[in-house]
């Protein structure tokens, strides 16, 4: 008793506050029900080495304690965490040096347990089975009891913050949260912009269309590993089992009188004395047990399994290769309707600037017409054009949305209205920067490269074809089992196969001569696409030079409307032109505009397609 008295005292002086060292005494409860288990498992009395056992316990667990609850108040009042906080993450970092002191010191009396001594059994007893419960409950019950005692404390913290608040800093708070609202509108903003190397990434992400490709490169993979397993040996197990109506095996024997043999035969015909033989029956094979097990190993087979596995090598490069076909598809797609939606945008902007320049317009012939300069026709011309430009801004607007949509759906993204493209079509190179050889260019294509594995496929399909019409040598080993009328044999063998076809070669003859000619055939189809190939290049470079050309002569319209609108404009103001005039100029801008706009997007466009039909893309 003096020493749990000390032990408390200690605790005190350490914490300086009664209640953490209560809180730390009172953990060595738990302790006491490992004890009795160990005591009542063992059989064993439970005397004054016990009692002894049960003190030096209560030190260990005093020691862990200390441990945690340290930790908890330095996390506390250093690092200002919360009670709730402070005790998960002491029962967290503080579980390891626990288990491990307290394994250590139960492992340590297990030769005192293994002894059975009656004096030092039942102290290793409690200090094996007290440590090995106390330190599971004391890493879940000591944080809990901790987070119980002091919780009070948080909740006092939160009142007077709370009441700080409410005194000194609503105005602050009002602040910070427009700010926080304004901040947050520009973080949606930024966060629904997406540049097209973006959007690239999300489609080869997200594309149903190249998830497909993987998964048939994969097949692919699939059947080169099942292809493989032709090298090893095949093999096979067979049971079967017979019950039979009636015996296989059915004799009779009558019975009768025997001539009893004297040792000359010549005495047999007249024999004067005679055994008598009551007859026989006998029967069997009524039921038939059987089991063969063999394994056949395959030495030669006309080269079918190194063909085999060639031809299946070269189906995952040509998935590979497909699955690059694909991507350049889903790029391109991407690329096409990435443009088409800033082409749109574009378009956008200048009917709202066209719709800015109506509004200005229609403020000064009201002016106009309010002051009895003009008639009220020239009024209604204006509010005409200004109907026109609404309800084609309306049709853009849900183009708009639509090809929005489309394009979320396509690079598998949510839909969002606010969903915002960064690149422009203003930034463009120039054709000659991205010319190349066509010649040289050709072998850089997939589908040159898909042509050239067709060929190889064909040859591989003709080797298979020949292989099946040479010899065959295999050999084997296999165990076989029959039992017959509760008599059983068991046997091993081995075996050797050799076939050779011989009137096959007939067939063979013309099948390989067919498969000559498919060979032919696929080289023939190469050459004819590989032309057309050439043909695609080169149609796509000439229409890329068309565009730019385009290009040129739409922004010297624009340059032409933009002047012909100022000079209308200084015209109307003398009253030298009307009104209709000055809309006419006016609308002729806005369609040299949306036509720039189609040509620069269009210009995009025939600009990835050549890159792609060069193999670049």
């Amino acid at each position: 008793m003096l020493s749990i008295i000390i032990i408390f005292l200690i605790l005190l002086f350490h914490f300086k506050r009664i209640n953490l060292a209560l809180l730390v005494m009172g953990s060595a409860s738990l302790s006491l029900l490992g004890a009795a288990i160990g005591v009542i498992v063992m059989k064993l009395e439970f005397g004054i080495t016990a009692i002894l056992g049960i003190v030096s316990l209560i030190g260990i667990l005093v020691r862990n304690g200390i441990i945690m609850i340290d930790y908890a108040e330095e996390l506390r009042f250093k690092y200002k965490k919360t009670i709730r906080e402070a005790a998960m993450e002491a029962g967290k970092r503080r579980m390891r040096p626990i288990f491990l002191t307290s394994a250590a010191a139960s492992m340590g009396v297990i030769p005192m347990i293994i002894s059975r001594s009656a004096l030092w059994g039942p102290m290793g007893t409690v200090i094996c089975f007290g440590t090995l419960t106390s330190m599971v409950l004391l890493v879940f019950i000591l944080p809990v009891a901790y987070w119980l005692i002091f919780k009070r404390v948080d909740k006092k913290k939160e009142k007077k913050k709370a009441k700080t608040l409410l005194k000194g800093e609503m105005i602050k708070a009002t602040l910070v949260g427009i700010l926080l609202v304004l901040g947050l509108n520009n973080y949606v903003s930024a966060q629904n912009k997406y540049s097209l190397e973006q959007c690239k990434t999300l489609a080869l992400q997200n594309n149903a269309l190249i998830k497909n490709s993987r998964l048939e490169i994969e097949a692919s993979k699939q059947t080169k590993n099942a292809a493989f397993t032709k090298y090893f040996p095949n093999m096979s197990a067979q049971a079967m089992s017979f019950r039979f109506t009636d015996p296989l095996i059915d004799l009779k024997i009558p019975g009768g009188n025997l001539p009893v043999y004297d040792g000359n035969p010549a005495n047999l015909a007249t024999a004067t004395q005679f055994a008598y033989f009551p007859g026989m029956s006998f029967s069997g094979l009524d039921k038939i047990n059987t089991g063969v097990i063999a394994a056949v190993q395959p030495l030669y087979a006309g080269s079918r399994i190194s063909n085999g596995n060639k031809l299946a090598n070269l189906g995952i490069e040509v998935s590979s290769e497909k699955s690059q076909l694909n991507r350049n598809e889903v790029l391109l797609k991407t690329e096409e309707q990435y443009w088409q939606i800033v082409s749109l945008n574009e378009k956008m902007n200048t009917i709202n600037s066209y719709e800015k320049l109506l509004d200005a317009l229609y403020k000064e012939v009201n002016n106009a017409y309010q002051n009895g300069l003009i008639t009220h026709n020239d009024l209604l011309k204006v509010k005409l054009k200004q109907s026109e430009v609404k309800m084609n801004k309306m049709k853009l607007d849900n183009g708009q949305h639509l090809a929005l949509m489309a394009f979320c759906q396509y690079i598998g993204v949510k839909y969002d209205s606010l969903l915002v493209l960064s690149d422009s079509v203003v930034n463009i190179s120039k054709p000659t920067d991205v010319f190349v050889d066509h010649h040289q260019a050709l072998t850089n294509r997939v589908e040159y490269q898909l042509l050239q594995k067709s060929i190889e496929a064909e040859t591989y399909q003709t080797k298979l074809k020949r292989g099946e019409y040479l010899p065959e040598l295999a050999v084997g080993a296999g165990a076989m089992y029959l039992g017959m009328d509760e008599k059983d044999n068991n046997n091993a063998f081995v075996m050797a196969s050799l076939k050779i076809p011989v009137s096959d070669w007939w067939e063979a003859s013309h099948t390989l001569k067919e498969r000559k000619l498919k060979e032919q055939i696929a080289k023939n189809n190469a050459d004819n696409t590989s032309e057309l190939l050439i043909v695609q290049m080169q149609k796509a470079w000439n229409e890329l030079q068309e565009a730019d050309r385009e290009i040129a002569v739409a922004e010297e319209t624009v340059a032409q409307a933009e002047e012909n609108l100022k000079l209308n404009n200084d015209s109307y103001k003398s009253g030298m032109v009307n009104i209709s005039d000055l809309l006419e100029a006016q609308a002729l801008l806005q369609k040299a505009k949306d036509q720039l706009t189609d040509v620069r997007t269009n210009y995009q466009n025939k600009l990835v397609a050549y890159m792609q039909v060069t193999g670049r893309y």
